[in-house]
């Protein structure tokens, strides 16, 4: 992709709403009192994800009649592993510091499970992410980037078939709507509700709600960027209020996800759909939002790692918290080895 087409495809109101996302969870995670629905701005990020990764197969597809697979996947490596990577070594340096052997070996696990994007599964088994123990796992944030990783493991490859095979922008619509919707009745089904958070296949469709308008702007089904300003003006803002109560209104007792899910979901379609020039778009391509967005930057990079840097994470010490505990267990593993 040459510098102009980039400059191009680049919106900075998207990049704003990328911190109006990650800054509600982190503040859920530190002071969920101030925030209580934050957790929500994980799913406004499947709608971004999913509106921006489809655009480049979809473009790939228009383009060179191919998914472009060893590029795709070159650039998800150079963009998620150097992160991913620094954060799972200083997450295990302070394990090896302030853990105890057998919190240490746990810890190794979900370390082994984030690298190889299958942390949602781990977590399923026996952490609700509403809990109290929530707070003593500082890898509990890679579920959400492991369902993202699970799906561009499949997607691609799903519309390489399609397009191989039929050459069809229908028949990729058709694939398109088929895992939206399947994804989300099956989200609206499952009963066990710490299931359905960490399932990926319930989850897909936030990412699907974000497919499904790129595919319709790329291949001409709607031109949101046509509509009259006043009517993306108030898509903006209908947006934000959605936005804005989900967060400010859903709490750790909400049912989630189900059928609440589509408040910040369609509030994010919502958002992007009106484009640049909106009023609240305006809003968000200024240059404070984007300040604040490169203040979380490197949280952003990995989805949301907010609780390694969360100052009042437990970090799995069990009973055993402050100063005094963690130069105990510091000076014993620099004596003791």
């Amino acid at each position: 992709m040459s510098a102009g087409e980039h400059k191009t495809l680049w919106r900075s109101d998207i990049t704003g709403l990328r911190a109006l996302a990650v800054i509600p969870v982190v503040l859920y995670h530190a002071y969920a009192s101030l925030v209580p629905g934050g957790f929500v701005g994980v799913d406004v990020f499947f709608v971004i994800s999913g509106y921006l990764i489809s655009g480049i197969i979809f473009r790939n597809l228009q383009k060179k009649n191919t998914v472009g697979y060893l590029d795709f996947y070159q650039k998800r490596i150079r963009r998620i592993f150097p992160n991913l990577i620094l954060l799972l070594v200083f997450v295990m340096t302070m394990g090896y510091f302030y853990m105890w052997d057998e919190e240490l070996r746990e810890l190794g696990k979900h370390v082994y499970s984030s690298a190889a994007f299958y942390q949602n599964f781990r977590l399923m088994a026996g952490l609700d992410y509403f809990g109290p123990d929530a707070r003593t796992m500082p890898l509990l944030h890679l579920w959400s980037l492991s369902i993202e990783e699970q799906f561009y493991l499949l997607f691609p490859v799903l519309c390489g078939l399609v397009w191989r095979i039929r050459r069809s922008e229908k028949a990729l619509g058709v694939l398109v709507v088929f895992i939206t919707a399947a994804s989300l009745l099956l989200c609206l089904s499952i009963k066990d509700q710490q299931v359905n958070f960490y399932l990926p296949f319930s989850r897909f469709w936030e990412l699907g709600a974000g497919i499904l308008l790129s595919y319709a702007e790329h291949f001409r089904y709607a031109s949101p960027r046509s509509w009259s300003l006043n009517f993306r003006h108030g898509l903006s803002i209908v947006g934000l209020m959605m936005l804005a109560a989900a967060m400010f209104g859903f709490d750790h007792d909400s049912v989630f996800p189900g059928v609440s899910t589509l408040l910040p979901v369609l509030g994010a379609v919502f958002l992007i759909a009106a484009h640049e020039d909106a009023c609240v778009n305006r809003v968000l391509s200024s240059r404070p939002v984007h300040r604040a967005d490169q203040l979380f930057a490197l949280p952003v990079a990995l989805a949301l790692p907010h609780l390694p840097a969360n100052p009042r994470a437990d970090l799995g010490l069990g009973h055993s918290r402050g100063v005094g505990a963690l130069g105990a267990r510091f000076g014993r593993r620099l004596l003791l080895g």
